[in-house]
C-alpha cells in the first residue's frame, strides 16, 4: 500500500500542471490521451483547441514528456525565435531521458544543438547547402516516379489519354522524396521507385513509424522501463547506423586522397559536408593561422550520421507530408488546380503537343507565381509540425510585454494554429486561396522562385512559420521549397487528379496524431494529359 501511495503521488508530481503555471489555461492530460487513443490528427487537434480557448492564443498543454507553455500569437512567436540561443535555449528532444529511442535517432543533430554546438555544425552545413544545386537529380527522379506509375498502373501510360485510376499517392510521394533524399544527401540511391521492397527503404519507413508512436511520443520515459524497451527499434536504429557511418568512412576515404570537387551540382550533400570537413581538418593541421586562431573545429563521425538522419526527417518526411497535403488540398480545389496547370502549360507547353517530362529550368521556376501561392498556402494550413520544436527560458523573461514566464519553462509555438487565426488571416483563414500570398505581387522576383517578395516578406515577418523563424530556421527550407516546385510542377503538367471518397462519400485521408503531420490513404483518381 505504501509503494502504491508512493507511486500514485510521483506519477501525480510529474502530471500536474505547474504552480507557476496557474491562471494560464490548460488543455487536460484526459484530452491528450483521448487524441492519442482516437490517433486525432493535428488539424482536428487544433480545432477543439481553437473551439475551447477562442479566447486565448496562450495556453498549456503536454507535449514531449512535459507541460508546454504553448502560444499561437505572432509577436510572441517572433520574440522566442529572435531570443532563441540568447535568453531561450532550444531544447534537445527528450533531452532528461537520453535512452529513449527517439533522442537515440536525432542525437545532437543541427536542428536540436545547443547554441554553442548549433553555431560550429551550421559553420560547417552551411557551405553544403549554399554548393548543391541538385535540381536536374530532383527533376530526374520525378520522371522516375512517372515510370514506377506507368508501371503498376498501364491506364496512366502516354497515348491512353482519358482513362482514369485510383492511386495512393502518398505511397509513391513517398518514396520519391526517399531516392531524392538518398542521391542529393547521402549519394545513394535507394531506388526505392523501383522496388518498394528495397532493403534500406523499409528499414528506414519502418524506423519512422516506429517512433510516432503516440504513448512514447507522449511518455518518452517509457523506454527506460522494462518491458516497454523497444529493442526492434533499437536493432533498427543500430542497422541504419551501420549503413550511415559506412557511406561517411567510404566518402572520407575517397575525399582525402582527391583533389576537392568541382561541380556542385553532381555532388551529394554529405560529400560537401565531408569536403568542408576534410578541409578544416587540414587547416587545422597545417594552417599558418591554426597557431593564432580558434581552429574551426570540424564535425565528428557521430555528428555527420545525427545530421545525416535529421536531413532525412526534414529532407523526406516533411516534403512528402507538405506534398501529399498539396495535391489532397488542389484534388479539393480543382478550379485552383486548373490554374496552377494553366500556368505551367504557359511556360513548359502542353504535352499533348510536346509529350515529353520536361524539367523546368531554375528561370521556368521562378516564373511559376500562382504555383509557389499554392504551395505556400499549402504550408500555411498544413505545416509539417503543428508545433515547433519546443525552446526553455534561461532566465525569468516577459515575453513582448505580455507573458510573465519563469526560468526553465518550456514554451513552443502552435504554427498551425498561429497560421489559421483569423486574427492574423481574417474571417477566411481556414480557407485555402492561393491568392493571399499574391497581393502586391510583381512578377520576376527571386523570393520562394516565383512569389513576390513583398507579399512572403510580409507574411514572413508576421505570421507564417512553417520552416520556423529568427536565426534556427530550418537550413533546408529552400532545398524544400526547391523540391516542391520541381515535383508540383511536373505533376501539373503530367496529369489531373480528384479525391476518390470511397463507397461512402467519406474522406479517407488521416495524419498521425503527435508526429509529422503527413497525409496517409491519399486515394486520388489521376488521368494522364499526355
Amino acid at each position: 500500500m505504501v509503494l502504491l501511495t508512493i507511486a500514485c503521488g510521483t506519477i501525480y508530481y510529474f502530471l500536474r500542471v505547474p504552480q507557476y503555471l496557474h491562471g494560464v489555461p490548460a488543455v487536460p492530460l484526459s484530452k491528450v490521451m483521448e487524441w492519442a487513443y482516437r490517433r486525432t490528427p493535428p488539424r482536428d487537434q487544433f480545432l477543439e483547441v481553437q473551439q475551447f480557448y477562442a479566447d486565448h492564443d496562450t495556453f498549456i498543454i503536454w507535449n514531449g514528456g512535459a507541460w508546454r507553455l504553448m502560444t499561437a500569437n505572432d509577436e510572441h512567436a517572433r520574440e522566442i525565435f529572435a531570443r532563441t540561443n540568447d535568453i531561450i535555449e532550444k531544447v534537445t528532444p527528450n533531452a532528461n531521458h537520453p535512452n529513449s529511442m527517439f533522442r537515440r535517432f536525432v542525437g545532437n543533430s543541427l536542428a536540436f544543438a545547443h547554441s554553442r554546438d548549433w553555431r560550429r555544425i551550421r559553420r560547417m552545413v552551411s557551405p553544403a547547402f549554399h554548393q548543391a544545386s541538385p535540381a536536374q537529380i530532383m527533376g530526374d527522379t520525378v520522371r522516375r516516379m512517372f515510370t514506377a506509375l506507368v508501371r503498376d498502373f498501364p491506364s496512366l501510360r502516354a497515348g491512353i489519354n482519358g482513362q482514369a485510376c485510383t492511386v495512393a499517392m502518398d505511397a509513391y510521394l513517398g518514396r520519391l522524396t526517399m531516392d531524392i533524399l538518398g542521391r542529393t544527401v547521402y549519394g545513394y540511391d535507394f531506388r526505392s521507385l523501383e522496388n518498394p521492397d528495397s532493403k534500406y527503404a523499409v528499414l528506414l519507413a519502418s524506423i519512422v513509424d516506429q517512433l510516432c508512436n503516440p504513448l512514447y511520443i507522449l511518455f518518452p520515459w517509457l523506454d527506460n522501463l522494462p518491458g516497454f524497451r523497444r529493442r526492434q527499434l533499437a536493432a533498427m536504429i543500430a542497422e541504419l547506423d551501420g549503413l550511415l557511418f559506412g557511406v561517411i568512412e567510404r566518402k572520407r576515404r575517397d575525399l582525402a586522397v582527391s583533389a576537392p570537387i568541382v561541380d556542385p551540382t553532381r555532388a551529394d550533400l554529405l560529400t560537401l559536408m565531408l569536403q568542408a570537413y576534410v578541409a578544416a581538418d587540414r587547416r587545422i593541421s597545417t594552417g599558418p593561422s591554426a597557431p593564432t586562431s580558434p581552429p574551426l573545429l570540424p564535425l565528428t563521425g557521430q555528428e555527420l550520421r545525427d545530421n545525416a538522419v535529421v536531413f532525412y526527417l526534414a529532407g523526406q518526411e516533411t516534403t512528402a507530408g507538405a506534398l501529399g497535403f498539396w495535391m489532397y488540398t488542389m484534388a479539393q480545389h480543382p478550379e485552383v488546380q486548373a490554374k496552377a496547370r494553366t500556368e505551367v502549360q504557359s511556360i513548359l507547353g502542353e504535352g499533348k503537343y510536346d509529350p515529353h517530362d520536361r524539367i523546368p529550368t531554375d528561370e521556368q521556376l521562378r516564373s511559376l507565381v500562382y504555383v509557389a501561392a499554392s504551395l505556400h498556402e499549402n504550408l500555411r494550413l498544413n505545416p509539417p509540425f503543428a508545433t515547433m520544436v519546443a525552446r526553455e527560458t534561461v532566465v525569468p523573461q516577459i515575453i513582448a510585454g505580455q507573458v510573465s514566464v519563469p526560468a526553465n519553462v518550456r514554451v513552443g509555438i502552435h504554427i498551425m494554429a498561429l497560421q489559421r487565426s483569423p486574427t492574423n488571416y481574417g474571417p477566411d483563414a481556414n480557407v485555402f486561396r492561393p491568392e493571399r500570398f499574391l497581393e502586391g505581387a510583381s512578377r520576376g522576383s527571386h523570393y520562394g522562385a516565383g512569389v513576390s517578395a513583398y507579399s512572403v516578406k510580409r507574411l514572413v515577418n508576421g505570421s507564417f512559420f512553417p520552416f520556423g523563424g529568427g536565426a534556427r530556421q530550418c537550413i533546408a527550407k529552400n532545398f524544400s521549397m526547391l523540391e516542391q516546385k520541381m515535383v508540383a510542377s511536373m505533376l501539373l503538367r503530367k496529369y489531373e487528379w480528384s479525391l476518390d471518397y470511397g463507397p461512402r462519400g467519406e474522406d479517407p485521408v488521416y495524419s498521425p496524431p503527435f508526429a509529422l503531420n503527413r497525409p496517409q490513404n491519399l486515394r486520388l483518381v489521376m488521368r494522364a494529359l499526355y
